[in-house]
């Protein structure tokens, strides 16, 4: 069996990411390393200047192994889709002008695209269609750190998918 490692596991997270319905700019690392990229691509006029919404990958992986033949690994993974927000919006402002328009839609897109991939090995048995197990939070971010929520330099609200079991399909 090929061990895995994280550029590896991004790899084949950002393979499924881009077959999304509305593909989305994804950052892939730590907090800091995803603070430098977007702080260095506000910098670059050469590129394309959509920052987001977009899709963080947390850089933490911890992986489970075993001689199953459905998969090569089973991985634990954290997803972020994040959008700028209005720093003085309340929670029902945020709800009808960045959740519902934008987030909800985008992680339902997410949820489908992964499961739909046939990069990743699902227990079907108990499952609708287009379910991935998962939990989800919507975190009702603010522009500074005082609460350590944001991790970000933007005033963002943000989405995040928490997969205690992604499978890596042996392909």
């Amino acid at each position: 069996m090929i061990k895995k490692n994280s550029q590896q596991y991004s790899t084949v997270i950002k393979r499924a990411l881009e077959q999304m319905e509305t593909p989305l700019p994804v950052s892939f690392g730590y907090w800091i390393t995803v603070v430098n990229e977007l702080s260095l691509q506000s910098l670059d006029q050469s590129k394309d200047d959509t920052t987001y919404p977009r899709i963080i990958v947390q850089a933490n992986f911890t992986e489970s192994r075993n001689e199953s033949n459905l998969y090569e690994a089973d991985t634990r993974v954290n997803i972020y889709i994040v959008d700028e927000t209005i720093e003085d919006y309340t929670t029902d402002q945020r709800i009808e002008n960045v959740y519902e328009p934008i987030l909800y839609p985008l992680y339902d897109d997410l949820i489908y695209t992964l499961y739909r991939s046939g990069l990743f090995v699902w227990d079907d048995s108990n499952l609708p269609l287009g379910n991935v197990p998962h939990d989800k939070k919507d975190l009702f971010y603010i522009g500074v750190l005082d609460s350590n929520q944001n991790k970000l330099n933007n005033t963002v609200d943000a989405i995040e998918i928490s997969i205690p079991n992604l499978r890596i399909s042996k392909c």
